[in-house]
């Protein structure tokens, strides 16, 4: 895919935005902030270049005084020694951990290892080289960070599935770490329109020919595309009976009528499983608790664990006492019979 093309099909996306719909988006204050960017050609051409939040790369608690500014809008990497220097040095802290965690599956391949957890100079930033028992490679913050989760998906669903698909993807790091590890799979990514453009750009290029865009009225589904990234409004023409769909820290946001609209297209297209991570409480003005959102009423729990938590001060008028505790959950569900 040419980036001239991409950028072409961007924006007659953004012009066909269903108006029944475009509530839903609008009050999405992610969608909101991203439709201002100033989305460029080389902005998508050389993600590897830049640093942003929103998209998988947030560098969260492990760098506090850099956290708002890969959040603000896309930033070229540049050099800083001493950043540099803790990058490198929480990179070594960690490493040891992510190794662990994936070497704990039975079904867990060394090489496989390998590529979950290296950059691999498309999308994410900074990177630092390192040695794996394969050899030398390449990883970065986020390859670290996330590397564990299709690993953990297939040892909750029993096998790799044969079709799954991600809402919410980001960039598209975990539609391509199942592609690696599922070569079979047929896989579905759905996401707003700028994430779409990032992850178009960045899957075309890992796996070339075998990506295919739902995001105009005129674009259509192909049976053998390998990998499908679909507009959210077009979700409903999604074939019945993927296997799983998964959410990785994005439904957390979402409001009441984001999640109802994405809990209907997965009822109604009669998705056999649910594997998720998300806070259980809202923390912010239009977003909605776990255990109150729609998709329980199709899905039951078969695994649930509290990953991270903490206690948060009430901020909504009560009492300078009363606080809450709130969590991060890990879930896999399956569809309810009957």
């Amino acid at each position: 895919m040419k980036i001239d093309g991409l950028m072409f099909k961007y924006a007659a996306m953004l012009e066909q935005i269903d108006p029944d719909l475009a509530d839903i988006w609008g009050n999405n204050h992610d969608h909101a902030r991203k439709s201002k960017l100033d989305v460029t050609p080389d902005l998508v051409a050389n993600f590897a270049a830049f640093e942003m939040g929103g998209l998988g790369f947030e560098f969260g608690n492990d760098f506090p005084d850099r956290k708002t500014i890969p959040d603000e809008r896309p930033r070229p990497v540049l050099a800083d020694p001493d950043f540099d220097a803790a990058y490198g040095a929480r990179i070594q802290e960690i490493l040891p951990r992510s190794i662990r965690h994936l070497s704990r599956f039975p079904f867990t391949d060394p090489i496989q290892v390998a590529e979950l957890l290296r950059w691999d100079g498309i999308a994410g930033g900074r990177s630092v080289a390192v040695r794996l028992e394969t050899g030398p490679v390449r990883v970065s913050h986020h390859t670290l960070r996330v590397a564990w989760r299709a690993y953990e998906m297939r040892a909750h669903h029993g096998a790799w599935p044969k079709s799954l698909l991600e809402i919410g993807g980001g960039h598209g790091r975990f539609v391509r770490d199942v592609a690696l590890c599922a070569p079979d799979a047929t896989l579905y990514y759905s996401d707003l329109p700028f994430n779409l453009l990032v992850a178009a750009g960045y899957l075309a290029r890992k796996f070339p020919g075998q990506v295919n865009l739902i995001w105009t009225r005129e674009d259509r589904f192909k049976p053998e595309a390998r990998i499908t990234l679909i507009a959210p409004w077009r979700l409903g023409e999604l074939p019945e009976n993927v296997e799983i769909c998964c959410n990785f820290l994005s439904f957390q946001h979402m409001s009441a009528a984001n999640l109802g609209y994405y809990s209907t297209i997965l009822e109604d297209r009669k998705v056999g499983a649910l594997f998720h991570m998300n806070r259980n409480k809202a923390l912010h003005g239009g977003e909605t608790d776990l255990d109150q959102a729609p998709f329980n009423r199709c899905f039951e729990p078969v695994f649930d664990k509290e990953i991270s938590g903490f206690v948060r001060a009430n901020r909504r008028g009560g009492p300078p006492d009363d606080t809450t505790a709130v969590s991060t959950r890990l879930q896999y569900l399956r569809r309810r019979s009957g």
